[in-house]
């Protein structure tokens, strides 16, 4: 065989081999990036109550809205053991962000708000909020920031390497008065994880696709 074609050959194989090689590592991390377990609770609500549920080392907390009036909605959250929300870090836009408030507020009715489905990335680590958290700072106020130009960036290129769990919160079925008054609601809300994190063993877990990695909305 002539020196062109054993080189021709040697070239056909490492393609082979590289393309091989490829394949298994794209099928392992399309693998590793479907073990998440998601678990999912549904819970009611009358005005100015309150509710609280252990989904492993986190805690989904609803609080009721504390006007000096009467309460007419919630605030949710959900948060480690240092009490820091996971959402608010990590969800766009960083100001003004309605999606926690479940009521009337930033130019929605509370019919409005009790309509809408919600599905927000978390943080899922104490750890991984004190990483963020000066970053998001940085991005809110970059004229304070130490780099002002590259605030933003730092913070998203930081998030989109970080595993974050997918909170959704669908409502079921609200009582709402004619003035826009919540009487009572009740939901269902679903939690993302990988399936490494501890859960509460009371909540019935199942196999689910692990969230998109972090990207800024447009």
């Amino acid at each position: 065989m002539c020196h062109a074609c054993k080189s021709s050959s040697r070239c056909l194989l490492a393609a082979v081999l590289t393309l091989t090689f490829a394949g298994t590592l794209l099928a392992e991390q399309k693998s590793k990036a479907t073990r998440c377990m998601s678990v999912s609770i549904e819970f009611s609500l009358k005005a100015g109550e309150g509710f609280q549920q252990e989904i492993g080392n986190l805690t989904f907390d609803v609080r009721p809205d504390t006007t000096p009036e009467k309460p007419n909605g919630w605030t949710f959250s959900i948060h480690g053991v240092g009490g820091d929300d996971f959402i608010a870090p990590v969800n766009i836009p960083l100001r003004f962000n309605p999606s926690q408030i479940l009521g009337s507020g930033y130019g929605l009715s509370a019919s409005e708000s009790l309509k809408t489905l919600r599905e927000l990335p978390f943080l899922l680590s104490d750890s991984d909020y004190e990483l963020v958290v000066p970053l998001w700072r940085d991005a809110l106020w970059p004229y304070s920031a130490p780099d002002p130009d590259h605030a933003a960036d730092k913070y998203i290129s930081t998030l989109a390497r970080l595993p974050l769990g997918l909170f959704r919160l669908k409502p079921l079925k609200a009582d709402i008065s004619q003035d826009d008054h919540i009487r009572a609601a009740s939901f269902e809300a679903s939690f993302i994880i990988p399936s490494g994190s501890p859960l509460d063993p009371s909540l019935k877990r199942r196999l689910s696709p692990c969230p998109r990695p972090f990207k800024q909305k447009k």
